[in-house]
Order: C-alpha cells, then structure tokens, then sequence
C-alpha cells in the first residue's frame, strides 16, 4: 500500500548536516526524555553542521553551497569513528540563529561555513565552534582553484573528522580513521559536479513528477560530461525507478522505466562497487520494478555495510528487510536510523511500518504519532495508525484515522476495511466503489479489503493480477496483517513462493 521508500557501539560524537528531512524542533528536555539524544551528556559532546552559506551574491548558486555540506555530510558518514546524523530541516527553526539552532537540537558545537565563487576561483570558510561560551575551536579559510573543490571537501572533511576523533581515540587512530573516509564514486569534472549537485537539489523538493524529471535531467548531464562518475550513474538510477513508480498506471512504459535504472545501477557499481548509493538503487530497481527479492538483497546488504552510518541508507535497507523474514535486522536498523535522524517525521513513518510488520501496534501508533508531531501534512501516517486500530480490534479508531489521511487510496482501503468491522455494510460497500472506480490499479490494497471482510478468493484473484503488473505493493505480501486471513490458503503460499519471500 506504501510505495517503498524514495549494531556497532558508535563514538560519543554526533555530526548532524542542516538540509532537507521533513523535521520540527521539539523541547530539549522532551528529547532526551523520548531517548532522541541519549543522555544529556552525551548531547553534550555533540554538534551540528549548518548548511554552508551562499555568499556568491547569486540566489541560483544556492544548490553550490547546500551541495557541498551535503557532501561533506556524505564522506564523514562513511568514518567508523563518527556519529553523522541525517540532515534535519524545518519551518519551526528557521531564521533563528545557529546557536538557538543547535540548543534546540540539544547538541554542544556547530560546524558552519560559507561559500563564494565565481567561474574560476572559489573560496570557503569554515570554523568549528562552541555553543556554550561562543568558544571557537577551529576557523579556516580556503582560497582555491574552482577545480580544487574536490580535494578541497575531502580535506575539510578529514580534518573535522580528525578534530572530534582525537578525543576518542589516539593520534594514531585518529588520522587513520579522518584518512580512511575519502570520495568514493565520484568525478574530478567541475561541469559533472556542478549538474550532479544540481539534481540534488530538484531531488530534495520532491514536488512531483516534474521535478523528479529535472533532476534526472541534470544527472543525465552529469553523466554526459563524465561518463565514469559513479555517483551520477546511480542517482539517475534512483530518479528514472522515482519515474517508473509515477507512471506505473502505464506497465509498459514502468517497466521500460525500472530496465533503465537496473542498467544505470550496474553501471554505477561497475564503476565504484564500494558505492552505497549504487547498490541501493540497483536493490530498489530490482526489488520494486521486477519483485526480485532475492536479487535485490545482497545489494542491500552491501549498502548497508558500506554506509553504516548514513541514515537515509539505513532507513531504505531497513524498510527492505522488513518485508521478510528477518524482521529483527530491519528492527536493529530502524533503531539506529532514528539515533542518528531524529527529528526526521519520515524516520518514524519508516519505524512505524517496520513496527507494523513486527505486529507491534502500540509502537505503530506511538511512532507515526511523533512523526505527525513533527510533519503533520506526513503522507500515510494516518493509514498506518489506522491499520494497528483495526488490528488492536478499535474500527471506529481506525476509522477516525482513515477519515484523517489526506493519501485518498489509503483512506478508502483502511475506510472500507473499518466500516466493515463496524457493520457498516452500506459505507464499507461506498469505499471499496470509489476505491475500485478511482484506482483501478489498486489491486493490492482492493485485495486488501476483501480480505478483510472475508472474501477469500476474491482477495486471492485481486493479488494474482497484482503480481501479473508487478505491483511492488506486493512487497509487503509476507508481514502484511491485513492479509492476515489468506495465509493458510494454498494459493497465498504458492504466491510467496514465487516472490521467494
């Protein structure tokens, strides 16, 4: 029903990259009490790294700056010696100051930076700095060739990195560990770089089907001026399997689509096979456009050894292999994704469903309930509150949560589904029409609600035709409560056979 997302002891530090993540400031104290930071000591010894500042006096140069933090975060993640929390946005922090900033985030030092440029030279300054006391621990400022942006941001990188791991660990270790993070998959070309850096930005406003199209633009473009630049290769994967779920109305073009991002993933990791991201997208590709479970798993288990301390890559392999059977990895993981993400909403809508299939309902409710306290315009966080409702036995709670979720394919399967339970045949029968009328593609969430009102072989009809389109909704067959009353039947473990689930 929802498209599949778009450990080791860790140091006491924490790195948290300002950027895009669907986040709102909550109190400090209610942080730590909800376990977001661990102990007040702890977010003590923390930081946050600001968005670095666009002074190029050119509002369009603005993705050049959110770029590069956005890269720097990318690096000192890959660093086993650091802590790097996932990039933390949101409405109610914005125009304060870094420092009111960071004291809602609860952590002790800030990273911020700025950027000018033109067409050959760049310059960029950076400093290391105390929230309390206004101490700062570092300052730097770099004025180089705009080609040296490359060594420029590993630089930077290796020496925060080697600044917070020399109170953990000796000199020695230290600077073996700010070396060993590096670039990885990516291109010594500024053109490459720059529409590389240009299709992230138009990937994070995520406005829909245009803006997915842009970027993808831009990565193609990145490709074209170097063609050996991993990291391009495997983000025009990720856009092109973006597209192929857009139009998946249309299986011809979908699949025709999803082939695309599997041949651009294999290239990316051909390229660079120590590349999360490359697997990543070549495991989405393959899980979403071909139900390939069992192609998809050793890329997702490559992504996540590879990035171990990159939350957006633990929250996708997470969410995957939740839809299996080793739901106590997927657990472990989610974990360790709202640890390093936590003021993301989307963080806890991916724990809630990882929840959900562990059949821990009260954790359902209580984590997409947080993620509404922090994006309450969160897609889906009312249908999964409304499914542990109706699994918890409350139909009319699960009603009042479906009447609540603004996906309308969601809150007419839930809706159907509880008036059901509730006896309310008439609007049961009202919801499963307009949900058949309106999304007749809808196979999986129409078998969904047959299932729930007891209509055996209709619900099992409904999931042959998904798995004949391929309907990725299908990866969620074996965990699925809803489907709850098909699992003794022949038929549903034959299909779960043939999904190799």
């Amino acid at each position: 029903p929802v498209p599949p997302p778009r450990s080791p002891a860790l140091s006491r530090r924490t790195l948290i990259i300002g950027g895009a993540g669907g986040a709102a400031a909550i109190g400090l104290a209610g942080a730590w009490q909800a376990g977001l930071f661990g102990s007040p000591a702890s977010a003590a010894t923390s930081m946050v790294v600001m968005p670095f500042a666009n002074e190029t006096g050119d509002p369009d140069k603005k993705f050049f700056s959110d770029g590069l933090a956005r890269e720097l975060r990318t690096v000192l993640s890959r660093n086993p010696r650091l802590k790097v929390a996932a990039p933390t946005s949101s409405t109610a922090i914005a125009g304060e100051d870094d420092f009111a900033i960071g004291r809602k985030l609860g952590v002790g030092s800030i990273l911020r930076g700025s950027v000018q440029r033109d067409n050959a030279r760049l310059r960029v300054t950076a400093e290391l700095v105390e929230i309390e006391g206004g101490l700062v621990r570092w300052a730097e400022t770099y004025d180089r060739a705009l080609e040296d942006v490359f060594s420029l941001q590993t630089e930077i990188a290796e020496t925060v990195a080697l600044s917070l791991v020399a109170e953990v660990a000796s000199a020695a270790e230290a600077k073996r560990a700010a070396a060993a993070q590096g670039e990885i998959g990516g291109t010594q070309s500024v053109a490459a770089y720059e529409a590389f850096l240009r299709g992230l930005a138009l990937y994070d406003v995520s406005a829909g089907e245009e803006t997915d199209r842009a970027a993808l633009a831009q990565f193609e473009q990145a490709v074209a001026e170097d063609p050996a630049y991993a990291a391009a290769h495997a983000w025009r994967s990720t856009m092109l399997a973006a597209l192929a779920n857009a139009v998946a109305s249309d299986q011809a073009q979908s699949r025709q689509l999803f082939d695309a991002a599997v041949v651009a993933a294999e290239r990316a990791i051909a390229l660079e096979k120590r590349l999360a991201r490359g697997h990543l997208a070549l495991g989405f590709a393959l899980a979403n456009g071909r139900l390939d479970r069992a192609g998809a798993t050793p890329h997702y288990r490559a992504a996540e050894e590879l990035a171990a301390g990159d939350a957006d890559v633990l929250r996708a392999a997470a969410s995957f292999h939740a839809y299996g059977a080793d739901i106590a990895r997927a657990q472990r993981m989610i974990d360790k994704v709202l640890e390093l993400d936590p003021l993301n909403a989307r963080a806890f809508r991916s724990a809630s469903f990882v929840a959900l299939f562990a059949r821990d309902y009260p954790a359902v409710v209580r984590r997409m309930e947080r993620g509404l306290a922090l994006n309450p315009s969160l897609a889906s966080a009312q249908f999964g509150i409304a499914v542990a409702r109706l699994m918890q036995g409350d139909a009319a709670g699960a009603l009042k949560a479906a009447e609540a979720e603004a996906g309308e394919v969601f809150a007419l399967t839930a809706g159907a589904a509880a008036r059901f339970k509730l006896g309310d045949a008439a609007g049961a029968d009202a919801a499963f029409a307009r949900l058949r009328g309106d999304y007749p593609d809808s196979h999986y969430q129409q078998a969904e609600v047959e299932a729930q009102r007891g209509n055996i072989q209709a619900a099992m009809a409904l999931l042959d035709t998904a798995y004949a389109a391929r309907d990725p909704g299908l990866l969620w067959l074996r965990n699925d409560p809803l489907l709850d009353p098909l699992r003794g039947e022949a038929r549903f473990k034959d299909l779960l056979s043939r999904l190799g689930s």
